[in-house]
């Protein structure tokens, strides 16, 4: 009678329960007790604290050349025959810098570590974690710089009181090229008129010609930088298009359907290079940014470079460009408006610039061919539909930094298979995962107050959700089960719900809304604990038997049976 009976701990601080499942969570003894019906039986379990007996590096030697970088990962090993990785919690030392340093980077599945490779010689990385350490012995063979670039080349604008990014581009012996930038030694032949920091031109005053030079490796390269000269947004093709047509020779028609072309010599162009500077009239221009409806439904444009000056795209800028399969954006863009690349269908894959802080409403809706993206390691919140109707998506790398996701965000992601939600996340909107057909398992992180209404709605082969049960120390703070939540799920098992089936001192839920549960027909026996005061309409049609001795009024809420 495993699954029908009610279990129950007696300290929820050391060890829950879920199913007959007893988890360890800290040290001590706990009385386990199975109740059906009028009788019960119980176990005592003692926990014991495992023993960290080691810490392991996946690599104790490693081979670099100058410039080169490895990734490494660590592991905690315990006397129980567990593991565990430690990328974050480690504390991660290089005993020659110079030589090798490491580095961590949060990524949407965890921490990287990487090794980066700088002089000739040896550096020992080292990882330490609650006293215990592991090496790794680096070796850097000598790569010298054979020749150095700074991209973009001369001719590049900068107004006073903004910043471009330059980036120094070193070729080595071995033929392989690298960013040395962050290593570079950067200066500027006029710093009161233009300074530079790896790279980074900040102007300070105009002037004509401002020589910014990088030296890496005994070599060098400069390049000639206008201060203060003017300055323009790239416009929308449906103002007038003035950017395109006076400023760089470009002709544009409107359709009768309302969609744009861009013709150059007579032909159409289905590949723009947008210019990082251009002159007209004898004057210097730069763009600075790509304006609302910049290049909206231009149905066949299919791929764009942006160039290294531009830091903001607008509101709908490529929006309805049907066969843009690809847009290449600088690092410098640090904004990303609403429906900016929404119903682009044949765009496939897109890397985002590291410096964006939101994703916007709607920005990639209906962008039906995206098959994966990553969100950058910045990121705080995904608005409402921002990848909704993405239906070949398969994969969304989410960022430890993120906080929120909003209403129908991935709404009809047919695709998506997997789902890790960060543990800082605090809201997730309404509908945000509905008809997501291919999840199956996601866990609702422990911050989360409540499951919104229709979050999982119609994943018809979502089998498992974890809701956080918490422990006496740390409660959860969940507390309410929204309408249509988990609406015909019909592949939820009864295990993947431990948050309504902890001893119900710790559980946290008081209320359920309409239809929660309905159409879950794998869930044949669903313990809702006393405590859970609101039950919704239809909250558990087609649900086979609930068991509940609470306080709410009404019938079994659609459920087959009730006791």
């Amino acid at each position: 009678m495993t699954e029908q009976a009610r279990w129950e701990v007696s300290d929820a601080a050391v060890a829950e329960v879920d199913n007959g499942l007893v988890s360890a969570l800290a040290p001590g003894t706990v009385t386990v007790t199975a109740s059906f019906g009028e009788f019960s039986a119980e176990a005592e379990i003692t926990v014991t604290e495992a023993e960290l007996v080691s810490v392991t590096l996946d690599k104790t030697e490693l081979q670099l050349s100058a410039y080169h970088s490895e990734t490494l990962s660590a592991a905690a090993n315990y006397a129980d025959g567990t593991s565990i990785n430690i990328n974050a919690e480690a504390e991660w030392t290089s005993s020659s810098a110079d030589i090798a340093a490491v580095s961590t980077e949060s990524t949407g599945s965890g921490t990287a570590v990487t090794v980066q490779g700088f002089a000739p010689g040896t550096a020992v990385i080292t990882a330490a974690y609650k006293g215990l350490t592991a090496q790794c012995r680096t070796t850097v063979s000598d790569n010298p710089i054979t020749a150095l670039e700074i991209c973009p080349e001369s001719g590049t604008t900068v107004p006073a009181g903004e910043t471009i990014k330059l980036r120094a581009m070193a070729t080595f012996s071995d033929q392989t090229e690298a960013d040395v930038s962050s290593t570079a030694d950067w200066s500027s032949n006029k710093p009161e008129k233009a300074e530079v920091d790896k790279g980074t031109v900040t102007g300070l005053e105009e002037d004509d010609a401002v020589t910014v030079t990088a030296k890496a490796g005994g070599f060098e390269a400069s390049v000639n930088i206008k201060v203060g000269y003017n300055y323009i947004i790239f416009n929308s093709v449906s103002e007038s298009v003035p950017d395109l047509e006076k400023y760089l020779g470009y002709t544009v028609d409107q359709d009768v359907q309302g969609n744009y072309h861009i013709y150059q010599n007579g032909a159409e162009v289905t590949a723009l290079v947008i210019p990082a500077t251009f002159v007209y009239e004898n004057e210097p221009y730069c763009i600075t940014g790509l304006n609302q409806e910049a290049l909206h439904h231009c149905v066949n444009l299919k791929s764009v470079i942006i160039p290294d000056t531009v830091s903001f795209i607008g509101v709908s800028c490529f929006k309805g460009c049907t066969q843009l399969q690809s847009a290449e954006m600088p690092d410098i863009v640090n904004y990303i408006g609403e429906f900016a690349f929404a119903d682009c269908p044949a765009l496939t894959g897109l890397t985002l610039p590291g410096d964006i802080t939101y994703i916007l409403e709607s920005t990639f809706e209906n962008c039906a061919g995206l098959t994966s993206i990553t969100v950058p390691s910045q990121v705080t919140s995904i608005d409402n539909k921002a990848f909704a109707g993405c239906g070949k998506l398969e994969s969304v790398g989410l960022p430890d930094s993120l906080t929120s996701v909003g209403e129908e965000a991935f709404l009809d992601c047919e695709k998506l298979q997997t789902l890790n939600l960060p543990q800082n996340l605090e809201s997730l909107g309404k509908n945000a995962f509905k008809g997501c057909t291919s999840l199956t398992a996601a866990a609702v992180p422990a911050k989360i107050t409540a499951v919104a209404e229709g979050l999982f709605a119609g994943c018809e082969n979502l089998q498992t959700v974890g809701l956080y049960a918490g422990t006496q120390e740390n409660p959860p703070v969940l507390t309410s089960i929204g309408a249509g939540a988990f609406e015909n799920c019909r592949k939820l098992e009864l295990s993947a719900i431990p948050g309504l089936k902890v001893n119900s001192q710790y559980h946290g839920v008081t209320s359920i809304g309409d239809r929660a549960f309905k159409g879950c027909e794998s869930i044949a026996f669903l313990t809702v604990p006393d405590e859970v005061s609101s039950i919704g309409d239809e909250a558990f049609a087609d649900v086979q038997h609930i068991y509940y001795q609470g306080t709410a009024e009404g019938q079994p809420w659609g459920a087959n049976e009730m006791n």
